[in-house]
């Protein structure tokens, strides 16, 4: 079931991707040195695209296996 998405996670979603494209951060110096909002933020990104994997992976495995 697809939900419509909040525009303001699509817009968190899309900062963490340019962040990922550019292999920057949105401000300058170290990931210590940045919003801790956004650090926050980035790390349930990538927490949600891990899962994502897995279940991808998941479902890949359970339609090799039957």
């Amino acid at each position: 079931m697809k939900r419509k998405q909040d525009p303001e996670v699509q817009e968190v979603i899309s900062m963490v991707r340019l962040c990922q494209a550019m292999h920057t951060l949105p401000q300058a110096g170290g990931l210590l040195d940045q919003d801790a909002l956004f650090v926050y933020l980035l790390e349930r990104v990538l927490l949600a695209d891990q899962k994502k994997a897995e279940l991808e992976a998941a479902r890949t495995q359970a339609k090799a296996q039957g």
